[in-house]
């Protein structure tokens, strides 16, 4: 997970229209492991992941700040599949979230050809600061 301060003026990533003040991006990478994974088979021999993946990120008392989510099929030729069984699918998000305090940041992965789900609560403390030797914003600790 990498963060980042965003330009002012830039389009927010999420889907929180009333998201408001300053923000810290961050950039969760996912690896769904192959094996965790239902692969429904094509007609061409081939097959397919389809899954969701979502963050929402939360205040101290639960109210959701912000969200974010998108439906993925990842088509696997039969030379990739021992390769994705072993090392996973890689996958990216990004959301901001206000710059103050403690966010809860909530990650899920459902797989849509098992109807199996998985989540992941990270706890952030969010607050700006500027890395003294190159003027740019670091990134946030984790409590």
């Amino acid at each position: 997970m990498a963060a980042v301060q965003p330009s002012s003026g830039g389009a927010r990533a999420g889907q929180n229209p009333n998201l408001q003040g300053p923000i810290t991006r961050y950039t969760v990478h996912f690896f769904i492991r192959g094996q965790d994974l239902v692969l429904n088979q094509n007609s061409h021999s081939d097959r397919s992941a389809k899954f969701l993946l979502g963050l929402k990120g939360y205040d101290r008392d639960g109210k959701a700040l912000n969200w974010e989510g998108n439906e993925e099929t990842v088509d696997i030729k039969p030379e990739e599949l021992d390769l994705i069984r072993k090392n996973g699918i890689p996958a990216s998000l990004n959301i901001d979230v206000p710059t103050a305090g403690i966010i809860h940041l909530v990650t899920a992965v459902y797989d849509r050809n098992s109807g199996m789900a998985g989540t992941l609560e990270i706890q952030l403390q969010v607050t700006a600061q500027v890395n003294r030797d190159t003027s740019q914003p670091s990134e946030p600790r984790r409590p």
